[in-house]
């Protein structure tokens, strides 16, 4: 086994981090028809007297704040030429478009739960894109009730069900 202090690297100045086998796995086993990532919806009541539209702006300006964004959030993958069969390291991805990973969809009025789950299950279903950071968040918004909701999606390999 190999010890913590040898799963890290540096690459010129970026450091990198291994991936674990185990969670390479997840990798590896990935195809169209099984997508090998999780996802989950959380729901929330807007405040009180909270305007809408300036609440959500707001919640989307804070989450697309870069600067201290933890990993494995702000990791990309970096393949050798065996490609993802080869050692798979992490390192922090220093271009991240924030506007790419922190997403709003609203439904139509009256939007209604189906019409919630409907658009989580489009978002689940496509695969992430591996030049990028493996997660990505959609505020939903058009709820009953003053309802926001958001919808997160990481890569299996990064984030298990418990850890999420």
């Amino acid at each position: 086994m190999l010890c913590a202090k040898m799963q890290h690297f540096e690459w010129g100045e970026l450091p990198m981090r291994l991936m674990p086998v185990t969670d390479a796995m997840f990798l590896w086993g990935e195809s169209r028809e099984m997508p090998m990532h999780i996802g989950g919806i959380n729901l929330y009541t807007l405040p009180e007297g909270a305007d809408e539209t300036e609440w959500l702006n707001d919640q989307l300006t804070l989450l697309r704040q870069s600067e201290g964004l933890r990993r494995p959030f702000s990791e990309v993958l970096k393949l050798t030429p065996f490609g993802q069969y080869g050692p798979i390291r992490l390192t922090p991805d220093r271009d991240i478009d924030m506007h790419y990973h922190v997403r709003a969809a609203a439904l139509p009025k009256p939007g209604r739960y189906r019409e919630m789950f409907e658009l989580a299950s489009r978002l689940h279903s496509g695969l992430h894109v591996r030049t990028r950071p493996l997660g990505e968040i959609t505020l939903i918004s058009g709820l009953p009730h003053r309802q926001i909701a958001t919808f997160k999606k990481v890569h299996h390999a990064l984030m298990d069900g418990a850890a999420s």
